[in-house]
């Protein structure tokens, strides 16, 4: 009897724990270019489902929510990620040149926490230039420079 009153209570305590863990989203940009890819995970976002509980709802709830997260965290909606404060985030994240040429591509990757699915999403081309200063800055909507012709 000893024993299963310890096997009930160590199932009773699994089950407090696995009650008192939420899922989350995290969320990503994939910059791809000269066939690399680099990876920012820029978000975790608690959507408050218990671990208890199926995947359905979670992956749901991080499909639905990424997308308004993702423009927030930015300040802009997008796409597009060349102009604006989503472009200055990203280039000064990436921290790289990215001419209108390499054709660098930001997608945005989702993933629930703990279950399978996600989704991938191209937020389009990102450029990025170097100012006289030496910084890394955004190219506002990709435009090209006369330089990068010759």
């Amino acid at each position: 009897m000893h024993l299963k009153f310890s096997w009930t209570t160590l199932l009773f305590f699994l089950g407090v724990l696995a009650f008192g863990q939420t899922r989350h989203c995290y969320l990503s940009f994939i910059l791809n270019h000269h066939g690399a890819s680099h990876t920012w995970e820029f978000m975790s976002v608690s959507v408050g489902h218990s671990q208890a509980w199926g995947c359905h709802d979670t992956v749901k709830d991080c499909g639905h929510g990424a997308q308004g997260w993702t423009d927030n965290f930015l300040g802009q909606t997008v796409p597009p990620v060349n102009t604006g404060n989503a472009a200055k985030i990203l280039c000064e994240h990436f921290n790289t040149v990215l001419l209108p040429t390499d054709q660098a591509i930001v997608h945005l990757h989702w993933k629930p926490s703990s279950c399978d699915g996600g989704e991938t999403t191209e937020l389009g081309q990102l450029c990025c230039s170097r100012d006289k200063d030496g910084l890394i800055v955004p190219n506002d909507g990709c435009q090209i420079e006369i330089l990068e012709l010759f």
